[in-house]
């Protein structure tokens, strides 16, 4: 019979014959301090350090980064997927998942401001917008602005520059060097034309420079006073509109316009900046100088109609993975626009004396027009991050509707590839070429 005199550090029963009792448990087992004497202590050494040899090498093949954040993370993530895909946006935070980007890199963000997309009221949420101005009246109201919205958000923190209309060359190589996502607001090319006319339109902005004056009666006065005017006039380009216009340079001459020769181009982007600056300035125009120049940059999307909406889940997603990354023990970037003022900035859209709409079958017209300009609409609202992939199909089964193009053809071309607007032009639209 052994007399039990005691426990050692490690829990193992020290007897008086100086033997051990088996432990009891794996961590007795391997911590036990008092282990055989004699010509077994080296069996024990190597059973300790072989157990310390399999926990080392365990923990050293748990994929990257794992910890009980990042594991509560996902399955959070995990649960409220349903919920997210509903709300518009994707935060499944997985590898295979293009919100994994996310949590993958640093961001400098360009917000790119295409004109009649809302751009202007993101003057309260975007720094970026107000240092576009670099000076004057604009700018000081643009900064009164962001102070009364007291807005700290992230995103409006990581968005570092804002490019819109008249580019600056410094702008491109700092783009080039630095920045790793694009950030579009983005709206329905057709109603975003129809802004853009309505806004340009002489009676609701007087330019009150002569040549701008006489560009624009060509364009508004003598060619298309309102926007369904246009629509009319490209639907035949073999009984187009002719009109007499005096030279503005050669005083005493008279030229010919043919005016749908002037609306094609306009509408295409072609077109005197003056007759409608916003036309000129289309999504071709942005693209061609961010996501075609760098195709490996990421992009985020707004959409005009969802705006508020777009901007919280974007923003909450990025503080959620900022978090995720790193200890903010001193500030905590703002998840809401809650002190934000809501009002969206219309440019006094809503007093216009002019503000004309479209039919259906003036849609169907512009839509053939604006081909081009659907097909890069279409390309940066399928490649967004930040949109989940139902959302995307409806906010784009908007714009098949439009253009009078079935669902279940537009279905035929859905998925990660954009439709094919070019072969559909030629062969729907009501002229040839």
């Amino acid at each position: 019979m052994r007399l039990i005199v005691g426990n050692d550090a490690g829990g193992c029963e020290v007897a008086a014959s100086d033997q051990i009792k088996k432990p009891t448990n794996l961590i007795q087992w391997i911590t036990c301090s008092y282990c055989r004497r004699g010509s077994t202590s080296s069996f024990w050494k190597m059973i300790i350090i072989s157990c310390w040899l399999v926990i080392v090498v365990t923990v050293r093949q748990l994929p990257f980064g794992l910890n009980s954040h990042s594991l509560l993370l996902e399955s959070k993530s995990t649960k409220k997927d349903a919920q997210d895909s509903n709300s518009g946006i994707h935060t499944n935070h997985t590898k295979e998942s293009p919100w994994y980007l996310l949590i993958s890199k640093n961001r400098s963000i360009v917000y790119v401001h295409v004109g009649k997309t809302g751009g202007t009221t993101l003057n309260g949420v975007f720094r970026s917008n107000c240092e576009w101005y670099r000076d004057g009246k604009q700018g000081k109201k643009c900064f009164q602005s962001l102070k009364k919205g007291n807005h700290g958000s992230l995103l409006s923190q990581l968005t570092k520059r804002t490019i819109h209309t008249a580019q600056r060359n410094d702008d491109w190589k700092w783009i080039r060097d630095n920045s790793t996502t694009f950030l579009f607001t983005v709206r329905n090319p057709i109603a975003r034309a129809v802004s853009a006319f309505n806004f340009d339109h002489p009676t609701n902005v007087p330019t009150g420079n002569d040549y701008w004056d006489h560009l624009k009666d060509i364009f508004y006065g003598k060619c298309f006073p309102t926007v369904e005017d246009l629509s009319i006039i490209l639907t035949n380009k073999n009984d187009t509109k002719k009109v007499t216009v005096q030279d503005f340079v050669k005083k005493g001459i008279n030229r010919t316009i043919d005016c749908f020769e002037v609306g094609t181009k306009v509408l295409e982007g072609n077109g005197h900046v003056l007759m409608n600056g916003h036309l000129s300035k289309n999504y071709e125009s942005y693209t061609t100088w961010t996501t075609t120049r760098y195709p490996d940059k990421e992009v985020f999307v707004i959409r005009t109609e969802e705006l508020w909406k777009d901007l919280e889940a974007l923003n909450h997603a990025l503080v959620v993975a900022e978090e995720n990354q790193t200890d903010h023990k001193n500030e905590t970037p703002s998840l809401s626009f809650a002190y934000t003022s809501r009002t969206n900035i219309s440019h006094g859209s809503e007093t216009f004396a002019v503000s004309s709409g479209l039919s259906k079958e003036g849609r169907a017209i512009l839509c053939c027009y604006l081909s081009n300009e659907n097909k890069l609409f279409e390309e940066l609202v399928r490649r967004a991050v930040n949109l989940a992939k139902l959302e995307k199909e409806k906010y784009l089964d908007q714009l098949y509707s439009d253009c009078g193009i079935p669902i279940e053809e537009s279905q035929q071309h859905g998925g990660s590839n954009t439709f094919a607007w070019n072969q559909w032009r030629k062969t729907n639209c009501p002229f040839s070429y």
